[in-house]
């Protein structure tokens, strides 16, 4: 017996999910999210080491981490620099989980996979995933380093 086709579309909530019924990711914004501004990580000679001692250790997960994030709704570009000679990795979307405007975050190195690898541990380690206290204030950035 053959079955009858559904004539109703499946229930979803809009606000977490897609209407083809797939889940929005935690990070995602719609297309016209405001712009929030860039966010400014800059490290320091002793940051830059820790972050040298997080690669040698971590280097593999680093990857698994960065394509979470992306997972999460983040989009990662990546572009060379040919005036600096660095590469840019950069993340843009839903920095900061209580915001819902959109912010960029970059890292530069003279290596396009240890640039991606830094823009990771920015994210993951130091901001923890949520942007926040380096979020834009008055068109000048919070102080780091």
């Amino acid at each position: 017996m053959a079955r009858k086709p559904k004539t109703t579309a499946p229930r979803y909530n809009p606000e977490t999910h897609f209407s083809n019924g797939n889940p929005k990711p935690k990070r995602w914004l719609p297309d016209d999210a405001q712009w929030g501004g860039f966010i400014n990580v800059s490290l320091n000679d002793e940051e830059l080491a820790a972050f040298d001692a997080w690669y040698e250790a971590f280097s593999r997960e680093a990857w698994d981490w960065m394509l979470d994030a992306v997972g999460e709704g983040l989009k990662l570009s990546l572009a060379y620099d040919g005036e600096n000679q660095t590469w840019i990795a950069t993340f843009t979307g839903k920095g900061m989980l209580t915001d819902g405007d959109r912010f960029s975050m970059s890292a530069r190195d003279d290596n396009a996979p240890k640039a991606m690898a830094l823009l990771t541990y920015k994210h993951v380690m130091l901001a923890e995933g949520d942007w926040g206290q380096y979020r834009p204030k008055t068109r000048s950035f919070l102080k780091r380093g």
